[in-house]
């Protein structure tokens, strides 16, 4: 699987003084998302927001999990909701250089990721962490939304 075809987007913040459509940096480094995580977190209705806000909590220091491998565990709020009945989230995290968001699921639906998933989405999240930056407005094989 070539990684065009797992990178979706790139995460990116309107500049808030601008009224013109430009972006500036997060502060966390870069943030993407799987094209299978994109996906599910616009079924689920999940914020952009939310996932940025989680990213900067990690990048703190504030993660539900560290599972080893370079990938955490992160809560994000359901919309108009809290973390604690939210969802959880697989994420590559490089400190101060790139996150990957992998893998989301509701925690009423799954208590965990059993370790034949783990060890998938530590391969995966390690092969993508290796890719090169691919420019500033987009992700591997897409736009930034």
């Amino acid at each position: 699987m070539s990684a065009a075809t797992v990178l979706c987007r790139l995460f990116l913040k309107p500049h808030p003084a601008s009224p013109l459509n430009e972006w500036y940096d997060l502060g966390v480094g870069r943030v993407f998302a799987t094209k299978g995580f994109d996906r599910w977190s616009k079924n689920h209705e999940v914020e952009d927001a939310a996932l940025i806000e989680a990213i900067e909590q990690a990048e703190q220091g504030l993660v539900a999990a560290n599972l080893g491998g370079g990938l955490v565990k992160l809560r994000v709020a359901r919309s108009g909701g809290g973390k604690s009945g939210g969802y959880r989230t697989i994420v590559a995290l490089a400190v101060g250089e790139r996150a990957i968001y992998l893998h989301g699921f509701a925690k009423n639906d799954v208590d965990n990721i059993d370790s034949k998933d783990l060890t998938q989405l530590k391969q995966l999240g390690n092969a993508l962490q290796r890719l090169n930056d691919v420019g500033d407005r987009k992700g591997v094989g897409g736009e930034a939304d």
